[in-house]
C-alpha cells in the first residue's frame, strides 16, 4: 500500500510529478503519516529512475593542490582577453601573463589569438624580460593548447599545466586579471576612443603593478625590486626618489637585500594563509566523488544538450567495471566476445566510451576501496585501466543506497557520472 501512495504523489503530474524528497514528502503528510515516514519518502525519491536520469544537480569536486612558488617569476599563468574592437593598428585582443608569486602583470596586443603571437609573447615578453619559467599554468585555449606550445616548453624543460575546463579556478590569477583589465578599459575608453584602447595598454599595465595587491600585502613592483615604483602621482607632488633615504650605494644594496628578503617571506605566507582560507571555504560544499567496480552509474546523455532539449540528461542505470588489461593490449580488446553479453545493445555507445575514458586510470581518479598510494595511477606501472558502462535493469535499483554525485570530468569529452550507491 505504501508504495501504491509513494507513486501516486511522486509520479502523478497534477500532483507534482517527480517532486524533490522534501516537496512529496510536505504533501504526503496532509493525508497519511506511517512509520520511517522521512526515510522511506526519501529513499523512494532518491532512488527513482527518472528523476536520476532529469538529474541537474552539481556537486564541486574538492579543491586540489595549489601551486605556490617559493620566489618571483617561477610560475606563471597566461590567459587571453578579447575580442575587443578592432584598433586602428589592427588589434583586437590582449595576452595576459602574470608571476604568481608577485602578482606582476604582463599585457600585450595582439591582432589574432593564435599560436604564433603567443610564442612571440613568451619569448618576448616573459622569457626575455624574467628568465626561464619553472612551470606555466594555462587554460585549454587553442593558442595554449598545441603541439608547437609544447614543444618549445618541452625545449626550455619547463611544464605547462593546464587547468581543467570544469575547474576554472585553478587559473583564476590570469582569469582575475583578465576581469580587471576589462573593468578598466570599459571606464577608459568610451564609444569615441574604442580604435585606440591599445594606446591605453601600457599605462593600465603600470597601474596594476604599482596597486596594492591586498592579499600579498605589497605591490608586484615593490615585490619584484623591493622598492616602490615612481609613479605619476610622485611627479606631480614633487616626491622624492627612494635613492634618497640611503648613505651612500653600500647602504643602498644592503637595505634592498633586506627589503627583498623580508617582503618576499610576507608575501609568501600571506599567499599561504589565503590560499588554505579558499580551500576551506570552497571545501564547504565540494564532495570527492569515488568510482568502484560494481556501483551503479547514471552518465550524461550528450544528444540531450542545449536548453531546448526536453530529453532526460542522464541516461542508464549502468553497472561500472574495471577491467585491468595489460598496456600493450588494444583498447578494442575490451569488446571481444568475452565481454559482448555485458555491452549487448550499448555496444556503439561502450566503445565510443572506451575512447574516452582508457587513460583514465593514469589521471589520478580514485577508487574506492583503494589507498591512494596502492591505485594503479599513481604506481607508474604498465597496466591499463578499461572502464566499461553496461545497461542494467532499472528495477535493480529498488535495494540500491543512493548517494548521488557527479564526478569531476577527466578529460574534456569525457561523460560525467551520477553515481548511486
Amino acid at each position: 500500500m505504501i508504495p501504491g501512495i509513494l507513486k501516486l504523489f511522486h509520479e502523478h503530474l497534477a500532483l507534482g510529478i517527480h517532486a524533490s524528497f522534501e516537496r512529496t514528502l510536505w504533501k504526503v503528510r496532509k493525508f497519511c503519516i506511517f512509520e520511517n515516514m522521512t526515510s522511506t519518502i526519501k529513499e523512494f525519491a532518491n532512488n527513482c529512475d527518472l528523476c536520476n536520469r532529469a538529474n541537474t544537480k552539481k556537486i564541486k569536486p574538492p579543491l586540489g593542490k595549489n601551486i605556490v612558488p617559493e620566489m618571483p617569476f617561477l610560475v606563471w599563468a597566461l590567459d587571453g582577453a578579447g575580442p575587443f574592437p578592432i584598433t586602428s593598428s589592427g588589434n583586437r585582443y590582449v595576452l595576459v601573463g602574470v608571476d604568481l608569486f608577485s602578482s606582476l602583470v604582463v599585457l600585450k596586443c595582439i591582432p589574432a589569438m593564435n599560436t604564433e603571437n603567443t610564442i612571440k609573447f613568451l619569448w618576448g615578453n616573459i622569457i626575455a624580460y624574467y628568465g626561464l619559467p619553472e612551470a606555466v599554468l594555462t587554460d585549454h585555449g587553442s593558442n595554449f593548447d598545441n603541439i608547437e606550445i609544447k614543444k618549445m616548453f618541452s625545449e626550455i624543460n619547463s611544464k605547462i599545466i593546464y587547468s581543467s575546463p570544469y575547474n576554472p579556478q585553478r587559473n583564476g590569477a590570469s582569469e582575475n586579471k583578465v576581469k580587471i583589465l576589462k573593468k578598466i578599459l570599459s571606464h577608459s575608453c568610451g564609444k569615441l576612443t574604442q580604435v585606440d584602447w591599445d594606446e591605453k595598454i601600457p599605462l593600465i599595465m603600470l597601474s596594476m603593478n604599482s596597486s596594492l595587491n591586498t592579499v600579498r600585502k605589497f605591490s608586484s613592483f615593490t615585490i619584484v625590486h623591493g622598492l616602490s615604483g615612481k609613479s605619476l602621482a610622485d611627479l606631480q607632488f614633487n616626491k622624492l626618489t627612494n635613492l634618497n633615504y640611503f648613505d651612500g650605494y653600500d647602504s643602498y644594496v644592503t637595505r634592498l637585500i633586506q627589503n627583498i628578503s623580508e617582503i618576499h617571506q610576507t608575501c609568501l605566507n600571506e599567499i599561504k594563509i589565503q590560499r588554505s582560507k579558499q580551500a576551506i571555504q570552497y571545501n564547504k560544499d565540494s564532495k570527492e566523488t569515488l568510482i568502484a567496480s560494481g556501483d551503479i552509474v547514471y552518465c550524461r546523455d550528450k544528444t540531450s544538450v542545449g536548453r531546448k532539449s526536453t530529453n532526460y540528461s542522464f541516461r542508464g542505470p549502468y553497472v561500472f567495471k574495471a577491467i585491468e588489461t595489460e598496456a600493450a593490449e588494444s583498447v578494442a580488446s575490451c569488446l571481444s566476445k568475452e565481454h559482448e553479453k555485458e555491452i549487448l545493445e550499448n555496444r556503439q555507445y561502450v566503445k565510443a566510451l572506451l575512447k574516452t575514458t582508457a587513460l583514465l586510470g593514469r589521471q589520478g581518479l580514485a577508487f574506492r576501496g583503494h589507498d591512494e598510494g596502492e591505485s594503479s595511477a599513481n604506481q607508474g606501472n604498465f597496466v591499463e585501466t578499461v572502464h566499461l558502462l553496461t545497461e542494467i535493469n532499472p528495477d535493480l535499483m529498488k535495494n540500491s543506497r543512493a548517494n548521488i554525485g557527479i564526478h569531476e570530468k577527466i578529460k574534456l569529452n569525457l561523460y560525467p557520472v551520477i553515481v548511486m550507491r
